[in-house]
């Protein structure tokens, strides 16, 4: 075994733990709450020179450049101590820390947009402090003294001093790194987008390294020599998007093309075809991803995948290769031809998709490639037996397809092959299906009266109908529809109800002899419309007076004498048609004559002597009525009561004194009721029928 650095056999065990693949996994921060606090260390207070790094993504910015936090040591409210990155004011990157008089700061232009993963690193190397983002410098101050330690504890995600508000930030971040020196640009360029590992020239100034990989628990580790571990407060766990691999290649001179190489001799090259980036990535990943997922009609290949990182230039495009030589089941499957290049937009990805129709396959040089691809993306391979973007066209019998000068008729696939503005070559392919045209018929009965929509017409009439529609299909068919109409219905009936009685006929109630009609809902459907002849049976309950005895005048087989002046008590045994009265007082009778019962007037009637009769002295009129009665009487009428059929009082009015009086019955309910009225110190009650 060869010798090696101390350092790195006491970093070793940290190394060896598991990692996540790619960027593994990220914390997410809320802009008000969450953060992790690290404890203070002697080494994470560096005075002659410091590198901040991390790769962030915003969901918001503070409107000032120090309103987020993401890393922080300062202590700027109890003097100039500490140092700290942030950003803000929309995408400003800002590096700050303090000297003995006063605080130094570099800001970038505010060129960060939010939703988008960024690296940024701020670097002082004891006269000079750059702020990078993406690898590329981005701001400068001139300063030259040390910097101030700090006494605080370490914050990533808000500010430590949090007397003057806690200065959240809002988003994402992963990979947080410390040095206690300045790295270089190059080493910046080569390691924001690689794992760091013992080759990493300045692996010795390594003071923290939070990765964020756990995924879950309330801490997070720290890879680097202090096991500076980190307590969550409050942050969640997501997927991280940064672009991260285990080995990388980078250019930021002109970059053209870029190749790396996995471990299993595989290799990926990106080959810059226009857009002129400042910086380009090309990254390696030798684990299985996070994800598998894939819409191939093969399979994966899931040993390691490759991936890209562009900066700048405009709207960049690059042909992406993928060399296979060496991974078990590509080269050796005897399925090459299949091989594809699959891709996804980055760790966060959760489909791995093939990429359409821009590519070719070598199976001499075991290689497959795909032009014209913009953006970030990480690439796999996979098998996949379609060899062309396919799109999916349906015509109708007897219809023509135009498809770059031919005239398709007939099901089937058919190939195109094109040179997009590119210079990519691209095959594209249309399969064609001819849906055949159809009839059916249909049928419906509608009510004489009624309408059916058929088309375009408006059908009315019993008879058989013909028209094309568009079916399901999207083609003709032909529909015969027969209509057939129903004929309205009516029928007549008649009835009889008793003298202040009801009838309901439908939705009316009637109590008044007349024709009436009323629309119904036949067995059909239909309206039925039923006309009704209504009479009222009368009974006859006039009576005569003759002395003390008050007898019915219509021979009825059934008779009951009421006192009208006990509540219309009925008199127990008075069941014949005469009624020998033993007191003075007010009597009626209620006769029925085998189909209905009616009560007669209340009539007065003296125990011995000549009666006066009612009649000469009261005039009731209408009666019936449905609103206003009008009484009128020779004497004078002290008091009118309204009662019940059981006597009991709806209405009354006293002391009137008057000749003449007029009575509402509109509140009261149609039916019998009866009015008694003292007149010239008589008793009198009347029969009154509110309609």
């Amino acid at each position: 075994m060869k010798n090696l650095p101390l350092l790195f056999l006491l970093l070793l065990p940290a190394l060896l733990t598991a990692q996540a693949p790619g960027s593994g996994n990220a914390i997410d921060c809320n802009v008000s709450t969450d953060y992790i606090s690290v404890p203070n260390n002697a080494a994470l207070n560096p005075t002659a020179a410091i590198t901040l790094e991390a790769w962030i993504k915003a969901d918001s910015w503070s409107p000032n450049s120090w309103g987020n936090v993401i890393i922080s040591k300062d202590g700027w409210g109890s003097g100039e101590a500490g140092y700290t990155l942030r950003c803000g004011a929309n995408g400003t990157a800002s590096f700050m820390f303090g000297t003995t008089t006063s605080w130094k700061e570099v800001l970038s232009t505010p060129q960060m947009v939010t939703g988008q993963w960024y690296h940024l690193a701020g670097t002082y190397d004891g006269t000079r402090l750059t702020m990078y983002i993406n690898g590329v410098a981005s701001g400068t101050t001139l300063f030259s003294g040390p910097m101030l330690a700090s006494t605080y504890a370490l914050a990533i995600g808000r500010i430590t001093y949090t007397a003057g508000g806690t200065r959240n930030f809002d988003g994402s971040i992963d990979e947080v790194r410390i040095w206690n020196a300045a790295l270089s640009a190059s080493t910046i360029q080569e390691y924001m987008t690689k794992k760091i590992n013992p080759a990493h020239p300045n692996y010795a100034n390594l003071v923290g390294n939070w990765k964020m990989d756990e995924g879950t628990g309330t801490t997070t580790a720290d890879s680097g020599p202090n096991n500076l571990t980190g307590t969550r407060n409050g942050t969640t766990w997501v997927v991280s998007g940064a672009a991260i691999g285990d080995e990388n290649a980078v250019s930021y001179t002109t970059p053209t093309s870029l190749t790396v190489t996995n471990l299993d001799g595989s290799s990926f090259t990106a080959q810059v075809n226009s857009g002129a980036p400042t910086g380009l990535h090309v990254y390696s990943v030798n684990q299985t991803p996070n994800v598998t997922t894939e819409n191939l009609s093969g399979s994966l290949e899931t040993t390691h995948y490759f991936g890209t990182f562009l900066v700048g230039g405009t709207n960049p495009s690059y042909t992406a290769t993928y060399d296979y030589t060496g991974v078990a089941g590509l080269a050796s499957s005897g399925q090459e031809e299949d091989i594809r290049l699959t891709y996804r937009a980055g760790n966060t990805g959760m489909l791995w998709s093939r990429l359409g129709n821009q590519f070719h396959v070598d199976t001499m040089a075991n290689t497959v490639y795909r032009c014209g691809i913009t953006g970030r993306r990480e690439f796999a391979a996979g098998f996949d037996s379609l060899r062309y973007a396919l799109s999916q066209s349906t015509i109708c019998q007897g219809d023509t397809l135009l498809y770059f000068g031919q005239q398709l008729t007939s099901p089937g696939i058919y190939t195109h092959a094109t040179t997009g503005t590119n210079g990519c070559d691209s095959i594209v392919g249309v399969n064609l299906t001819v849906n055949p045209s159809t009839s059916g018929s249909d049928s419906a009965t509608i009510c004489s009266g009624d309408s059916v929509i058929f088309g375009s017409l408006v059908l009315d009439s019993t008879g058989i109908y013909t028209g094309v529609f568009q079916a399901m299909n999207g083609c003709d068919s032909i529909v015969t529809f027969s209509l057939t109409v129903d004929p309205p219905m009516t029928s007549s009936m008649a009835d009889t109800i008793c003298d202040g009685g009801s009838y309901t006929l439908g939705t009316q109630t009637l109590t008044q002899p007349g024709t009436y009609s009323e629309t119904f809902t036949a067995v059909s459907g239909c309206d039925s419309v039923v006309v009704l002849s209504l009479a009222i049976h009368p009974v006859d309950t006039s009576v005569t007076v003759n002395g003390n005895v008050i007898s019915a005048n219509l021979n009825s087989p059934t008779y009951q004498w009421l006192n009208c002046d006990q509540g219309f008590g009925a008199i127990p045994g008075q069941n014949s048609q005469s009624f020998t009265v033993g007191a003075d007082g007010n009597y009626a009778v209620i006769v029925s004559d085998g189909i209905c019962s009616d009560t007669s007037g209340c009539h007065f009637v003296l125990a011995v002597g000549t009666q006066p009769r009612s009649s000469d002295l009261i005039r009731i009129w209408p009666n019936p009525a449905s609103a206003i009665v009008h009484l009128e009487s020779v004497h004078a009428i002290s008091s009118v009561e309204l009662l019940r059929l059981d006597g009991s009082v709806l209405w009354i009015a006293l002391e009137q004194q008057t000749n003449a009086l007029d009575v509402n019955l509109q509140p009261f309910a149609p039916g019998i009721y009866f009015l008694r009225m003292m007149v010239d110190g008589q008793s009198l009650v009347f029969k009154l029928v509110r309609l």
